[in-house]
């Protein structure tokens, strides 16, 4: 796999592609709003899932934290 793929698959780009998704999904207001409480969940997965791989315990407990809140919104 060339680096460009290696970079576009890896957890911490989906966890920031997800983050930004939600974002938009939220600010737009619109009918799908609701799924950006999805993509942010989507992204505290990829983001704890970097921060475990790479030994940030700080890191992982801020996403785990954020986790439970996209929970609630999904909810």
């Amino acid at each position: 796999m060339n680096a460009v793929w290696s970079f576009i698959w890896s957890v911490d780009f989906a966890g920031m592609l997800f983050g930004v998704t939600g974002t938009l999904l939220l600010a737009a207001r619109g009918r799908w709003a609701g799924w950006g409480f999805v993509a942010y969940l989507a992204s505290n997965i990829g983001w704890s899932t970097f921060a475990w791989q790479h030994g940030m315990p700080k890191l992982l407990a801020q996403h785990l934290v954020f986790a439970v809140s996209s929970l609630v919104g999904v909810w």
